[in-house]
């Protein structure tokens, strides 16, 4: 099915390179006990720190040098691993122009030269880009998206930024972004690794990508920003029990694991993440025979991986077996994940109000 999301032109513009098919997927919010039921599903991702300028040419090639920086690096720190997913930071391509109509740049130019890239490093790269979509009309509408590339080096999917945010010049009242036209939905891409969905900049301080995200059963929330922020990624990584990485072009780029625990993160102006996660875990709450997570590690040593909080009293748990599933594991010893403890309590006091 070709996606709702791509212009027929667009889909013309890509009939030689093969079909753009609709990526996105409708779902729902996984169980605890579903997103431990798998054996290890370990995903290395890395988000950028740079800022791009000047014109489309020099950001593509500035681009390209972040990735294969990134690749390089990956290589020496995960020898035979592989990446899985790069992230690149809002509008990291786009031109030089006074609107948004005239800084487009030039998505199957794009596709191309960073599929390239896709290829030779077997990775996903999804790119912050401003792109003008043609309609059947031949109307142009500017676009701030996140175009996702699969291992193929095709066109895996796009996400249009659905709050771009107003404009600071008063002389241009009731235009968004310099004339940025808004997306209407928060796709979910299913890639070989898992599902992931984007958000962009302005996104954040809306509640609705970031719920809808989660009703489509998204695992990973890539955020392609201008804006460092982390208060809110961190916040709705915890409410949502999802895993959420930031590309910025300046000041940090951060990876926030389910609990809202920063799990890496660079700062300044240069550099990027490089982290290994793992989309199968289990969240505990504390218990007496938890131990702080130690009862895993007396049970089953380097097989389980966890990070546990005095602190907050809780605690993220992985496997490191491809024969045995954390959620195996949650069984074996007996316990139960922090979502089932909190409906358990909510029955009970449901129940003794009744009387």
């Amino acid at each position: 099915m070709i996606s709702r999301w791509l212009s027929v032109s667009i889909i013309f513009t890509f009939a030689v390179a093969g079909c753009v098919m609709d990526n996105s997927l409708p779902g729902r919010m996984p169980e605890p006990a579903e997103k431990a039921a798998s054996g290890p599903r370990k995903v290395l991702i890395s988000g950028i720190i740079h800022h791009f300028s000047g014109d489309f040419s020099r950001r593509l090639e500035d681009l390209c040098r972040c990735i294969d920086r990134i690749a390089e690096r990956a290589a020496k720190e995960y020898p035979g691993r592989g990446l899985d997913l790069i992230l690149a930071p809002e509008g990291a391509v786009c031109n030089a122009g006074s609107n948004a109509e005239e800084r487009a740049a030039d998505l199957e130019q794009t596709v191309k030269v960073i599929g390239a890239k896709a290829i030779k490093y077997h990775t996903y790269i999804a790119v912050g880009i401003l792109f003008n979509e043609k309609t059947p009309e031949g109307k142009s509408l500017p676009r701030n998206a996140v175009a996702l590339i699969d291992r193929d080096g095709k066109l895996a999917g796009l996400y249009f930024k659905v709050h771009p945010a107003f404009n600071w010049d008063d002389d241009a009242p009731g235009v968004l972004e310099d004339g940025t036209v808004p997306g209407e939905d928060f796709p979910v891409f299913q890639c070989d690794f898992g599902r992931v969905g984007f958000l962009i900049c302005y996104d954040m301080a809306y509640t609705d990508g970031w719920m809808k995200l989660r009703e489509n059963g998204a695992e990973l929330i890539g955020i392609a920003s201008l804006s460092p922020q982390t208060l809110r990624p961190a916040m709705f990584a915890h409410l949502n029990e999802y895993y959420v990485f930031t590309s910025t072009p300046r000041n940090n780029a951060s990876v926030f694991d389910p609990l809202g625990f920063t799990v890496d993160q660079t700062v300044g102006n240069e550099g990027e993440t490089l982290c290994e996660i793992d989309l199968s875990f289990a969240i505990l709450q504390w218990s007496p025979s938890l131990d702080n997570g130690r009862k895993f590690r007396n049970a089953f040593g380097d097989k389980a991986g966890f990070r546990y909080s005095e602190r907050e009293d809780c605690g993220i748990f992985w496997s490191n077996d491809p024969g045995m599933p954390i959620g195996e594991m949650v069984k074996k010893l007996n316990l139960r994940y922090r979502n089932d403890e909190e409906q358990r309590a909510a029955e009970l006091r449901a129940g003794l109000l009744r009387r």
